[in-house]
């Protein structure tokens, strides 16, 4: 169970040390009022002294009950901020403080041994529950698994495991880790109703994290409140990990060959060792406008009609894509969308190039609030590694597309597809091709390049819904908290 901000908002409880002083200052007045002969002797410096260190307590006890229910109303509690060992009084606790407090007062006022005797019992069980909670506490350790690829969107196991390394049972415990990436702080809980005397009890928790990018699981906040419920002991464990969300892939409107702008199939009777290798795919039925060569005579002839052998395009070529992950210094709600619609269009294309090749090279190159490149080649390892990189780009103010250009003028072959997928609006990417068309590039006049970047790249932009037409982003880019947000 996962949830928001911290705190669960059916954990009430009240800080310990502030009920504690709160009931010293009041006790010290209670007592100077019930006690007068006692300080009838004092000096009038003794009197001042006294009633100031009891209202310093007081007010120091209400201080740290009304900070500490006020993080709770706020939702601004955080994990990390808290003590390494607390110590809190639940509801049920407090009730029974003032059951003991009336029973005392009932001692004090009455001159009654009755009520001081349940006073004395009550006292005596607060303080067991005190002991017995702390020492559930101590010699534990925890282990965390999680899954090596996590997808933005996708529901997930996390695994807690308990390890009881004393000689004592664990009763009833509370774990809760803290999930949060810069932007959002989620807490889940997993309760252990019984961890036996050395040994591990594993425990699970269902996570869905909507937003790709860094997250960092941890700290672990151990809770027990056994045997009788009135005493709440914490112990906050430092044990963090980081995950990395990858976006999630769309879905392409159209096949990849239009994507990538590919030509069209090429028919020959048997493989080639060329440039590009066609393999056979089918035998169909002759349409007019078939090559004749590609006529099948064994099985024409044993099913009496024109049946021609079909190849299918298998390139194994080589991908390359640009994405500029152009951000403005405030961005608004619709320009996070077109940088999480770029990065998942990206993907996407990879993807689908994956799917139609065998053996090729992948290249990305990301710039936003730095230039990242990698590479690597097809198959499934280098999907996975491919989604992780992708996961931790961020968006940033980039001020022109040179990195880019250079990246790709290195690299330039006539077995390479490139496509540059862009979040600026067209007619701010039109503005800085012609301005750096307007500019000598003398790397490119080096080299020799006779055609332009503008000529031999594919360019797609997010930015307008300009890609509504061939591609469908996943479901919820942006997470309802965020949208709340930046509206």
């Amino acid at each position: 169970m996962a949830q928001r901000n911290g705190f669960d908002r059916e954990s009430r409880s009240i800080s310990l040390p502030g009920i504690l002083q709160l009931i010293a200052g009041w006790g010290m007045v209670f007592g100077y009022l019930k006690f007068s002969t006692f300080s009838d002797a004092w000096s009038l410096g003794q009197r001042y002294l006294f009633f100031v260190v009891a209202f310093c307590l007081t007010l120091s006890g209400l201080k740290q009950i009304v900070s500490s229910w006020q993080q709770r109303r706020d939702g601004s509690s955080n994990l990390s901020r808290l003590p390494r060992h607390r110590v809190s009084i639940p509801v049920e606790g407090i009730v029974y403080l003032v059951m003991m407090a009336v029973m005392f007062m009932g001692a004090m006022l009455g001159r009654n041994n009755m009520p001081l005797l349940v006073f004395a019992v009550m006292a005596a069980a607060f303080v067991i529950n005190g002991f017995i909670s702390f020492h559930s506490l101590r010699k534990l350790s925890v282990e965390r698994q999680i899954p090596e690829v996590i997808t933005a969107g996708d529901a997930f196991s996390v695994y807690i495991t308990i390890a009881n390394r004393k000689r004592m049972t664990v009763w009833v415990l509370q774990v809760r880790d803290a999930i949060s990436n810069g932007r959002e702080s989620l807490t889940a809980d997993v309760i252990f109703t019984r961890i036996a005397w050395r040994s591990r009890q594993t425990g699970e928790y269902r996570l869905q994290l909507m937003q790709r990018g860094r997250y960092v699981l941890g700290p672990v906040l151990l809770s027990t409140r056994f045997p009788l419920g009135i005493v709440q002991r914490s112990l906050l464990l430092p044990e963090r990990q980081e995950v990395i969300v990858c976006p999630r892939p769309g879905k392409l409107l159209i096949d990849r060959r239009s994507a990538m702008q590919s030509d069209e199939i090429v028919y020959r009777r048997d493989s080639c060792h060329g440039l590009y290798e066609d393999e056979f795919h089918r035998i169909r039925e002759y349409r007019s406008g078939d090559n004749p060569r590609a006529i099948h005579w064994r099985t024409s002839a044993r099913r009496n009609e024109l049946m021609v052998r079909e190849f299918r395009e298998n390139r194994d070529e080589n991908l390359l894509i640009l994405l500029d992950m152009w951000q403005p210094e405030t961005p608004t709600l619709e320009d996070l969308e077109c940088v999480e619609t770029a990065v998942s269009f990206a993907v996407t294309l990879f993807r689908a190039h994956l799917d139609g090749v065998r053996d090729s090279e992948l290249h990305l190159a990301c710039s936003g609030r730095s230039f990242t490149t990698w590479a690597g080649q097809s198959g499934y390892g280098s999907w996975e590694a491919l989604l992780r990189f992708a996961g931790v780009q961020v968006a940033g103010p980039a001020s022109d597309l040179r990195p880019l250009k250079e990246f790709w003028f290195a690299r330039k072959s006539p077995d390479l597809r490139t496509v540059l997928v862009t979040t600026r609006p067209l007619d701010a990417l039109s503005r800085i091709l012609g301005e750096s068309n307007s500019r000598e590039d003398s790397h490119v006049q080096g080299n020799g390049h006779a055609s332009s970047f503008e000529q031999e790249v594919l360019m797609y932009t997010a930015a307008g819904h300009a890609l509504d037409s061939i591609f469908v982003p996943p479901h919820r880019l942006i997470p309802h908290a965020l949208s709340a947000a930046g509206s």
